[in-house]
C-alpha cells in the first residue's frame, strides 16, 4: 500500500482543498448530492484531472449513456475558434486513451467486482461508480430490505478496495431533507452502513435554480476517517464548460487553458 503522502502525489484531485485531506489507496469515497446538482459533472472533473496526468481511470456509468459521459468530460467549446477546436480534437484523441468507460452492463455487483479486478490488472489507479442506488445483486436474498441491501453493497465495495488496494469513488443520492437544509450523514439515501463503511463522505451543494453562467457551490467534508471533517471547500460552477473550479481561481484563466 502506498503511504498517504505517496498517494496524494500520485492521484491528485482537482481541488487543493481535497488534496489537503488524507487519503489511502484503499479508500471507499462517497460523493452525495440531490439530483441535478452536478455530482456526475464533479466526478468527471476529478477524473479529467487524473487523466491529464496519465493516470488510468475506470468509470462506471449506470445511469447515463457512454456518449453522454464523453460529451460531459469533453464538451464542445461554446465558441468555435481554431484554438478551441484543436484543443477539443487533441483532448478527444489523447485524454480518452486511459479512460476505461463502462455502462449499465455492469450494474450487478458481481459483474462490477469482476470488471474492477480486470481493470486493476490493466493498472487502473482509481474507480468511479455513478451511482450507488442503481447497483443490483442478482444473488441477494429477497428478504433483504433496501437498507440492508445497500449496506451489503457498500461493505463489498469497501472489501474490494482493500483487496485490490484501489480507491473506489461512489456517487450517491441524498434524501429530500437535503433540499432545504445542509446535508448530514443521515441524508444518505437508504444509508444503512454507508457512512460506516466509507472512509470519506463528501456532499455537493448548489442552488440548481440559479441559471447564471457562474453559480456558487460547495463541497462539504462530512466524514474523513483519516483526518479532519466538517470543513467545506468553496467552488464555482462554470456552466459553459461544465466545470467546478475553486472559488479563488480566475474562471476565464482556467477556461482559456482548456
Amino acid at each position: 500500500m502506498l503511504s498517504i503522502n505517496d498517494f496524494t502525489k500520485t492521484i491528485k484531485y482537482r481541488y487543493s482543498g481535497l488534496n489537503k485531506l488524507k487519503y489511502t489507496t484503499n479508500d471507499l469515497i462517497i460523493l452525495g448530492a440531490r439530483p441535478n446538482i452536478g455530482k456526475t459533472t464533479l466526478s468527471l472533473n476529478l477524473a479529467e484531472e487524473q487523466l491529464k496526468k496519465g493516470i488510468k481511470v475506470g468509470y462506471f456509468t449506470l445511469e447515463m449513456s457512454k456518449n453522454l459521459i464523453l460529451n460531459k468530460i469533453n464538451p464542445l467549446p461554446p465558441i468555435f475558434t481554431t484554438k478551441n477546436v484543436l484543443e477539443y480534437a487533441y483532448k478527444a484523441e489523447h485524454l480518452i486513451d486511459n479512460f476505461y468507460l463502462e455502462d449499465a452492463e455492469y450494474d450487478d455487483i458481481n459483474l462490477l467486482e469482476a470488471k474492477i479486478r480486470k481493470l486493476k490488472q490493466k493498472d487502473v489507479k482509481i474507480i468511479y461508480i455513478d451511482y450507488l442506488g442503481l447497483i443490483k445483486d442478482k444473488n441477494a436474498k429477497n428478504a433483504l430490505n433496501r437498507r440492508e441491501f445497500i449496506s451489503n453493497i457498500t461493505k463489498r465495495l469497501k472489501k474490494l478496495a482493500n483487496e485490490l488496494d484501489i480507491p473506489i469513488f461512489v456517487l450517491s443520492q441524498l434524501n429530500r431533507n437535503a433540499e432545504t437544509e445542509e446535508p448530514t450523514l443521515a441524508d444518505l439515501r437508504d444509508s444503512g452502513a454507508v457512512e460506516e463503511d466509507a472512509d470519506l463522505v463528501l456532499f455537493l451543494t448548489r442552488n440548481r435554480k440559479n441559471k447564471k453562467i457562474v453559480s456558487s457551490s460547495k463541497l462539504i467534508v462530512a466524514k474523513n476517517r483519516n483526518g479532519k471533517s466538517g470543513n467545506t471547500i468553496d467552488l464555482l460552477f462554470y456552466s459553459p464548460s461544465l466545470k467546478f473550479i475553486e472559488k479563488n481561481i480566475d474562471i476565464e484563466a482556467i477556461y482559456d487553458k482548456r
